[in-house]
């Protein structure tokens, strides 16, 4: 199951997702590689932000979305997904130990007004 971030974004404005990272025993860990990418439900990969990297991990990343990461479908509210993936090294298990999550939120569209 995503995490699902509360507080949602506005369309085409600018927005901030951030995720913890811990071990298999709840201590924090700096991954020794990472990456994300911006999906909507189907898993199509939204204003090519298909597996950017994180050049210096660490153990509270922080990715910064705006513009045409915050589009909507139509007029509808819409929930994307940021897919994370790298890999760390346990303290129990050893190097190169795979770590994925998902996070998800909503974008709420601006309806303009008429004039």
């Amino acid at each position: 199951m995503p995490i699902h971030i509360q507080e949602p974004a506005i369309e085409g404005s600018s927005y901030e997702i951030s995720i913890d990272w811990t071990d298999e025993n709840g201590d924090s860990v700096t991954p020794t590689a990472m990456a994300w990418t911006l999906m909507d439900k189907d898993g199509n990969i939204i204003n090519s932000r298909d597996a950017v990297a994180i050049g210096v991990p660490s153990s509270t990343e922080v990715i910064f979305l705006s513009g045409d990461d915050l589009m909507c479908d139509g007029n509808a509210e819409t929930t994307r997904y940021v897919y994370w993936s790298g890999t760390y090294t346990s303290a129990v298990h050893g190097a190169g130990k795979p770590l994925i999550d998902i996070s998800s939120f909503d974008i709420l569209p601006i309806i303009q007004p008429r004039t």
